[in-house]
């Protein structure tokens, strides 16, 4: 037996859903074919079900042939599509199963069981008779509508959400770099630990106070060894907004250059404009705007002032607040690369473990009772829920 099996791919056939969807379809001559009464031939949906039934209405002869049924009957009057009510709550169903099916760390296949279980349980359903989500289109649905979703509702204040941007880090040691050096260069102790001293021999003191300025070098040099790496982003110090401090641009032309070299354009032009719009803004604000942490006094700027007054502005934020301050983070998305792509889970491909993840860290909050309330108002994603966009590897 070879060590090795390939695993058998998806076979559609012809429904009932499909035959009320396509009344002129009939049987054909297995349950993967069917026979278009109006071409009076057969033709094979083994792979793509519904989706080659569309391919064929679509080609020129069948059109043709449409013509010469009736010419008094439109083509679109052969069908009989389900009404948008009900089309939706299918695919709101069928994508909230996906997202039931990742959210609980289940496998795509168990999806061959539960949209047949589904059906048989709710048999009175016309939404749970109309499910067909096994293994293959809940794959698409999850890594082709859920997560692009997922990064398009992805927002400036939950790019980085511990409340510490790579600037919040630096301004905190800086500030506490500043104070230990103060301290060490004057020998500073509390005065209880004078007080105590003065009870030691005199070369007991010598001793301490020799300690003393070791400790502080030795926390200096390694809050140095953490400021280092940081240096670089000090070119967005600007960032760091305070009550009556104005922008200058002086300063941000430092971080275009860097930026320009990392391949991001920034339009400069532009950018003088939206610097002095905002800070006509910011001299009209009060100081308790200013006392939030950093990522989220942006995020109420781009909010009140509008996103599309301050395009290249957000570009700079969302580069520099895209930089995680810590590996929190990381280990988290490690933690649950692990609990996805396991040993009995070994043959899933880089783009659905990509969406799985994706799906995964930033819905980690959302039951899935909500996904579904969510998702039955968004009408375009019901549409690529129910549609062949979903298959397609290039979006």
């Amino acid at each position: 037996m070879s060590s090795s099996t390939k695993r058998p791919r998806y076979v559609c056939t012809f429904t009932d859903t499909l035959k009320q969807r396509f009344p002129i379809m009939k049987d054909g001559r297995e349950p993967t074919e069917v026979f278009c009464s109006i071409c009076n031939n057969h033709f094979s949906i083994k792979f793509k079900g519904g989706a080659d039934i569309e391919k064929h209405i679509l080609t020129e002869k069948h059109k043709k042939n449409s013509l010469t049924v009736s010419s008094n009957t439109k083509i679109d009057s052969l069908f009989q599509p389900q009404s948008s009510g009900l089309t939706d709550q299918i695919s709101a169903a069928e994508a909230t199963l996906a997202f039931h099916t990742v959210k609980h760390h289940q496998s795509f296949k168990s999806m061959d069981c539960t949209s047949q279980l589904v059906k048989a349980i709710f048999a009175d359903s016309n939404t749970a008779k109309s499910i067909s989500c096994a293994r293959t289109k809940t794959e698409a649905i999850v890594t082709g509508v859920i997560s692009p979703w997922v990064i398009e509702q992805t927002k400036i204040e939950d790019i980085e959400k511990e409340n510490n941007s790579v600037l919040d880090i630096k301004r905190i040691l800086e500030s506490t770099h500043e104070i230990l050096v103060a301290r060490a260069n004057a020998n500073f102790m509390p005065l209880k630990v004078r007080e105590l001293l003065a009870k030691c021999t005199a070369e007991n003191q010598e001793v301490f106070k020799h300690d003393l300025k070791n400790m502080y070098k030795t926390c200096v040099e390694y809050l140095i060894k953490w400021m280092t790496p940081l240096d670089d982003f000090k070119v967005f110090n600007w960032l760091m907004l305070k009550k009556g401090q104005m922008i200058d641009f002086d300063q941000i032309a430092l971080s275009i250059h860097y930026l320009n070299g990392k391949g991001i354009h920034i339009d400069d032009v532009k950018l003088f404009d939206e610097i002095a719009s905002l800070n006509s803004f910011l001299t009209k604000q009060e100081e308790a705007f200013f006392d939030v942490m950093l990522h989220a006094l942006w995020a109420n700027i781009f909010k009140t002032i509008g996103i599309s007054r301050l395009p290249e502005i957000l570009r700079i934020c969302q580069y520099i607040f895209a930089i995680t301050a810590q590996n929190a983070n990381v280990e988290r998305v490690f933690s649950i690369m692990g609990a996805q792509w396991s040993k009995e889970r070994n043959r899933l491909n880089v783009s659905a473990i990509r969406a799985l993840l994706l799906v995964q860290y930033n819905l980690k909050s959302l039951t899935c009772e909500a996904f579904y309330k969510s998702i039955i108002k968004e009408k375009n994603l019901l549409k690529k829920v129910s549609s062949n966009i979903k298959y397609d590897k290039t979006n």
